[in-house]
């Protein structure tokens, strides 16, 4: 697998330009390190985006205008859970970002009528099967997963993250988290996810330990990635 591209560096004698752009990098492996190549990469900017795919090494390299983006990785063939992560650059950065995909599961089947069910590695939403809408095009869903999986986020501890699928369908889910977070007692923890239509993570809920639980009100509005985070 080759390395990431790299700009030229200036010979000496040389007086470059001023960078204007950023380069950034993304490389996308499965859980047992194989890259992911012909994955589709959207990269948002406010309203407008950008489209590209992984090349054989199961990289992808773009210059990009200064400013909050975000990336949304997928597979046409639904094969692998989708990502979405929000990043800034600025002009004359070169930024890095690796992601391990998980395979997309078969999903948990949602009760009519709604209630707690656990769709996958200790994420439990309060939904019904009738509850759930999807998005544009995409036909109905009687199923919902999450997966745990690592995401690039401009915060730190991070405590847990999730992928969730069928992506970007929306319902008004309370949400509660079965983890093992090894916190100590009265420490609080974030909830976040991306919004594409701002480009930007929104704080969706804000939890604190209690023994070996996770309390406090929490409500997810939509089928993308779920982050944890240690405040």
């Amino acid at each position: 697998m080759g390395p990431p591209v790299r700009r030229p560096q200036p010979q000496p004698g040389e007086n470059p330009e001023p960078l204007t752009t950023a380069l950034w990098s993304l490389l996308v492996e499965d859980p047992t390190g194989t890259a992911l190549p012909g994955l589709t990469v959207d990269i948002h900017r406010g309203a407008s985006s950008m489209r590209s795919s992984t090349d054989a090494d199961g990289r992808l390299t773009a210059e990009l205008e200064p400013g909050p983006l975000a990336a949304e990785v997928s597979d046409a063939n639904g094969a692998w859970m989708t990502a979405t992560f929000v990043f800034e650059v600025e002009a004359g950065d070169e930024v890095e970002h690796a992601i391990v995909l998980p395979q997309a599961p078969s999903g948990t089947s949602l009760p009519n009528p709604a209630d707690f069910v656990d769709i996958g590695d200790g994420l439990l939403v309060n939904v019904g099967a009738d509850d759930v809408s999807p998005p544009p095009f995409e036909p109905p869903t009687s199923t919902l997963a999450a997966v745990r999986a690592d995401l690039p986020f401009n915060q730190e501890p991070i405590v847990a993250s999730w992928l969730l699928a069928p992506y970007r369908y929306t319902a008004t889910m309370p949400a509660r988290f079965d983890i093992d977070h090894g916190l100590p007692d009265g420490t609080v923890v974030e909830v976040w996810q991306p919004d594409l239509a701002v480009v930007a993570w929104q704080r969706v809920g804000e939890l604190e330990v209690v023994g070996s639980q996770l309390e406090g009100p929490v409500q997810l509005e939509a089928t993308v990635p779920v982050i944890l985070v240690e405040r």
